[in-house]
């Protein structure tokens, strides 16, 4: 009980600097899956019966490094690809035309918008994809008078 309570304060506290802009999110995470390991009482080399290592060094460093490849290079990838988008001007034209299109009417523009967004999502996936449909699609809604967590959850909701 006691190792609980400890997890969710150290929990608490990370996200409260990375919410306050004090650590970046990737560190966090590192820092979060050594804290946890440790608090839990995962000792930092060690093997169990059979043999297998189950340090925090072996487990959360080294095979968690391995296991989050994928979503660290799609995050890298998405996050470049929407950079890009955002540079050339295509995101700032289709926002543009979104709105003037929506004009007084964001009902229509946000149903459009989840529409195109579900049917994108029937063939692509993935976290880099994410990233790239949100930095355009996120700003149309916006740009329209829907408020941020209604444009969030409609999103989500259109890619799931």
């Amino acid at each position: 009980m006691v190792q609980a309570v400890f997890i969710i304060g150290f929990f608490l506290l990370i996200a409260a600097l990375m919410i306050t802009r004090k650590i970046p999110t990737f560190i966090a995470m590192i820092i979060l899956g050594i804290g946890i390991a440790l608090i839990a009482g995962v000792p930092l080399v060690g093997k169990n019966e059979e043999g297998t290592q189950i340090g925090v060094l072996h487990v959360v460093l080294e095979t968690g490094v391995s296991r989050m490849g994928a979503a660290i290079s799609s995050i890298l990838i998405g996050a470049w690809l929407g950079k890009m988008v955002t540079n050339t001007g295509v995101s700032k034209a289709i926002i543009l035309k979104a709105a003037e299109f929506g004009g007084d009417r964001p009902l229509i523009v946000a149903l459009a918008v989840m529409a195109a967004v579900t049917l994108l999502y029937t063939t692509v996936t993935g976290l880099g994809v994410l990233i790239m449909v949100g930095t355009i699609a996120l700003p149309i809604l916006l740009s329209v008078g829907i408020p941020a967590a209604s444009a969030c959850c409609m999103f989500l909701f259109a890619v799931t």
